[in-house]
C-alpha cells in the first residue's frame, strides 16, 4: 500500500514500488529478484497510462529494463482502504547454478514493453527437480499489440486460451500442469462463458477462480493468469 491515501494515484503507485523495494531489501534482495507481481489498481481505466509510466520509470531506475521485468497481473479492483494500488510480489534469489529464473516470451504476442507496459509475458523458475511457470495476466491482444475480437467475449476467451496454451507449450507444459488460475471478467454475466469453453474443449475441471474486475483496456472483456508446474 502507499504511504498516504491523499496523494494522487500516480504518486501512490511510486510509493508502493518504493515500499516493495524496501521490504525485499530487508531480506537481502532487490527488484532484480522479483519474478512476479500482482497489481490491483483502483479505477484502472482512468489512469493506467500514468501507472505504466510510473512503473517503467521505476524499473528503469532499478536497471530492470536492461535485465528483465517481472511477470505481472494488473487489473482493476477496488480495496477497503480506498488507495490507488494494492500489490503483492514474489521474489526469488537463486543460491546456486541449480536454480534458474528466466523470461518466457509469448509465441502469439509481442512483448508488452512494445506498447509501454513493463512486464514479461511469463517467467519460468527451474529448480533441481521441477519447473514452475508463472503466466502473466493474458488477454485478447494480437502480435501487433492491438485488441482483437472487439465486443465478442467468446472469441476473446478463445484467443486468450490459445495464447496461454502457446506459452505453456513453449515450456513443454500443457493445461494438465496448471494448478492455479484466476480468470477476470469485465462483465460478471460472462463468467459462465468460460465454463462453456472449458467443457467444450475437454479442459474441465481446470483449477480456476473467477473474478469480476476491469481489464487494463476498456475493450478487453477477459483476462487469465495462471501457474503451472512440471518435473524437470
Amino acid at each position: 500500500m502507499p504511504y498516504s491515501t491523499s496523494h494522487p494515484h500516480p504518486v501512490q503507485a511510486r510509493e508502493v514500488f518504493e515500499r516493495i523495494d524496501s521490504a525485499i531489501r530487508l531480506a537481502g534482495m532487490n527488484f532484480h529478484h522479483v519474478v512476479r507481481t500482482w497489481l490491483y489498481i483502483d479505477r484502472i481505466l482512468s489512469w493506467y497510462g500514468e501507472f505504466n509510466r510510473v512503473r517503467s520509470k521505476f524499473f528503469a531506475e532499478q536497471g530492470l529494463l536492461e535485465h528483465r521485468v517481472p511477470a505481472s497481473t494488473g487489473v482493476g479492483m477496488s480495496n477497503p482502504a480506498g488507495v490507488g494500488l494494492v500489490a503483492n510480489v514474489l521474489a526469488i534469489e537463486p543460491k546456486n547454478e541449480n536454480v534458474l529464473v528466466r523470461t518466457v516470451e509469448s509465441p502469439m504476442q509481442c512483448g508488452a514493453q512494445t506498447y509501454g507496459s513493463s512486464f514479461s509475458r511469463a517467467m519460468e523458475v527451474v529448480m533441481p527437480d521441477y519447473r514452475r511457470v508463472y503466466v502473466s495476466g493474458t488477454a485478447s491482444i494480437d502480435p501487433d499489440g492491438a485488441t482483437v475480437h472487439l465486443g465478442e467475449v467468446d472469441r476473446q476467451i478463445e484467443y486468450t486460451m490459445e495464447v496461454v496454451q502457446g506459452i505453456l507449450e513453449s515450456c513443454n507444459m500443457s493445461w494438465s500442469d496448471v494448478f492455479r488460475a484466476i480468470a477476470y471478467f469485465k462483465n460478471s454475466d460472462d463468467i459462465p462463458r468460460l465454463n462453456d469453453f472449458l467443457m467444450s474443449h475437454g479442459l474441465s475441471p481446470l483449477p480456476v477462480a473467477m473474478a469480476h474486475g476491469d481489464i487494463c483496456r476498456d475493450d478487453l472483456l477477459f483476462e487469465l493468469e495462471l501457474d503451472a508446474v512440471a518435473s524437470k
